[in-house]
């Protein structure tokens, strides 16, 4: 303190000192007399500018003398409790942790109890990654953007189709381009302040545990049997990554959170054995809003989870995992069945598993084979001989030697067919083959075709299932000693449209 009072005594004195003003006799000759007056006032009166340049450096070193004796004496300054930045955001600050247009943009979740602003920082520090970016992924990445999870992964490796547009409604325009590109485009535009990561690919054994690793949740937005094993085995295999699950089909959907705490069951545990005959979007249709109502459950349901705090998520899983059933038409129905834990004896998940990480790196998991298909994301099952393309069914048609077999259900079939072909559903194929020339015989007849001297082509929508109708075929036929030559159609009636006759619609 006495340093303090000594210094500005010094300093009071050196500002108080009076120095003669220059003043002006005649105002006509301002800028002479002001040279003048100046100079014979400095030459007098006042110290010399030297001294005055001594006293001025003795007074800064003095003030620098009062700095250090302050700092050494005073108690540690308190650190500051917010940091601006040029744009306004607090994020650095102890008592702020949203941005202000943050504040602004999550507001009407903040005002929610369950939520709050603890919960809206756990989204904020949270990611998710969603695998597959179509009919349910669409609505559930919108919705998972627009709340403000810090990081969000996307995996898609196909493009939009005008078809896709009647479910995937954030694509409008895209048709074309590649559906992450899409997905980032609307995205950005929806919540600039989310991190997004882009994967244009599909899903493989090979890629799927580093994809998944970096991730707090999965979401399983996909439509083959192959993909759902693939993931749930990859979150299994990562310490029981959580998981959440929808589906998709006609006027039905359901949603379970696989991997639900420790004793949570995986996929394989509710469905130890691949379905068969596992129908998609693309093969038996699906209306539009069912599809997007269990997007938005899967994204409600990715919130909850990462908005919870420790305490109210243990408390959840506590109540065991559960399935929801949806019901669209004519009645809109809910249902929720409750299932069973993790089964001890799974492959995977169970006390002995026989998938491991180490079989896992190694490739030694055939899920083609365990879901009775192929691999994952290859589309033959026939040897190329076993395939012709439309343009060699056009020129047996045109030549009257081609006898068509459309595998596809009733009610594709009533939308549009090749003249002259006869409808055998992929189904019955499947469960009556013994009694398939008797079948393909009468339908033939019916038609006023006979098979003699004829190939039969097996046609389907886009030549999936016709490849394994024509299979079932060639078995069936060949138990029976029947000499027919099958041929599955490559890539089926949309091949057909876009080809051969563009004014075969496709749909």
């Amino acid at each position: 303190m006495g340093t303090s009072r000594s210094f500005m005594r010094k300093l009071d004195r050196a500002c108080t000192t009076s120095y003669p003003r220059a003043r002006h006799a005649n105002p006509e000759h301002h800028d002479d007399n002001l040279n003048k007056d100046s100079d014979n006032t400095m030459s007098s009166s006042d110290p010399s500018k030297e001294e005055l340049k001594a006293r001025i450096a003795e007074l800064e070193r003095e003030l620098e003398e009062f700095k250090s004796a302050a700092a050494s004496s005073a108690p540690p300054a308190p650190a500051p409790t917010t940091t601006t930045t040029p744009n306004g955001s607090y994020e650095d600050s102890n008592d702020f942790k949203l941005s202000l247009p943050e504040y602004l943009r999550y507001g009407r979740q903040l005002l929610l109890p369950p939520l709050g602003l603890s919960g809206q920082l756990r989204l904020k520090q949270s990611s998710v990654l969603v695998i597959g970016a179509g009919g349910l992924g669409s609505p559930a990445l919108m919705y998972l953007v627009g709340s403000g999870v810090g990081t969000v992964g996307v995996v898609d490796g196909d493009v939009v189709d005008v078809s896709n547009l009647h479910r995937q409604v954030m694509y409008g325009g895209c048709e074309g381009k590649a559906k992450v590109e899409g997905a980032r485009e609307y995205l950005k535009r929806l919540n600039p302040n989310v991190n997004l990561v882009i994967y244009e690919e599909h899903l493989t054994p090979n890629n799927s545990l580093d994809t998944l690793a970096p991730y707090d949740l999965i979401l399983d937005c996909t439509d083959t049997p192959l993909t759902r094993y693939l993931i749930s085995d990859t979150c299994v295999l990562l310490n029981r990554k959580p998981l959440i699950s929808a589906s998709a089909l006609k006027l039905e959907g359901t949603l379970t959170h696989f991997l639900k705490g420790k004793e949570g069951p995986c996929y394989r545990c509710i469905f130890p054995r691949a379905p068969v005959g596992v129908e998609t979007c693309g093969d038996s249709g699906v209306l539009g809003p069912v599809v997007g109502v269990m997007g938005v459950l899967q994204a409600l349901e990715a919130i909850k989870f990462l908005g919870l705090g420790e305490k109210d998520r243990k408390e959840q899983e506590q109540e065991g995992t559960k399935m929801l059933l949806f019901g669209a038409w004519p009645e809109m129905t809910w249902r929720s069945i409750k299932m069973r834990p993790r089964k001890k004896d799974c492959v995977v998940c169970g006390e002995n598993p026989t998938i491991t990480l180490e079989v896992f790196r190694k490739g030694e998991v055939d899920y083609g084979a365990f879901c009775g298909g192929v691999g994952l994301h290859d589309g033959e099952r026939l040897r190329r001989e076993e395939r012709v393309k439309v343009q060699e069914l056009k020129e047996a048609l045109d030549k009257g030697r081609a006898l068509v077999v459309d595998v596809r259900d009733e009610t594709q079939y009533g939308i549009t067919a090749l003249p002259n072909s006869f409808n055998v559903p992929l189904r019955t194929l499947q469960q009556d083959p013994d009694d398939l020339p008797a079948v393909l015989q009468e339908a033939g007849q019916g038609q006023g075709q006979g098979q003699e001297g004829k190939e039969i082509f097996v046609v389907c929508r886009y030549g999936n299932d016709s490849q394994t109708a024509t299979r079932i075929l060639k078995e069936g036929w060949e138990r029976e000693g029947q000499g027919f030559v099958v041929r599955d159609v490559i890539g089926g009636l949309d091949a057909w449209s876009r080809e051969v006759d563009g004014e075969f619609p496709r749909y």
